[in-house]
């Protein structure tokens, strides 16, 4: 039975993951990307840490870095809906609640016109 369940979940997993289709060269070609967030790293890092206010519990003692300059990137939501903008990865290390920093996590994001429209805990090992 343990088989046929790993089984299963692997033709659930392939399927969910076919549905996601990327944008063809046209669409690609035609999106609204927005305006680069910035030209700087402390230009990302402030929109970041603005949106990320609310999120982190102190926000303030987060440090953000980044492997690479954002690049236009685009996201399925669910429902098929793609959104595209300027995007990357995220390093952050931040407070909890105690006051002891939790340790590096990689984060994907993606900015459009200033404001943060995707943030997720990077689940690949390699992007």
């Amino acid at each position: 039975m343990n088989k046929i369940s790993v089984f299963a979940f692997a033709v659930l997993l392939t399927g969910l993951i076919g549905c996601v289709k990327p944008p063809t060269a046209e669409e690609w070609d035609n999106a609204d990307f927005g305006p680069p967030p910035g030209k700087t790293y402390e230009e990302v890092l402030q929109v970041l840490r603005e949106e990320l206010f609310e999120v982190l519990f102190d926000s303030g003692s987060a440090i953000l870095k980044f492997p690479s300059p954002p690049t236009k990137r685009w996201v399925q939501k669910p429902g098929g809906k793609r959104i595209y903008g300027w995007g990357g990865q995220v390093l952050i290390n931040a407070k909890n609640r105690f006051g002891a920093y939790i340790g590096v996590k990689k984060y994907d994001f993606v900015l459009r016109y200033g404001k943060l429209v995707f943030f997720e805990e990077s689940k690949f090992v390699n992007h």
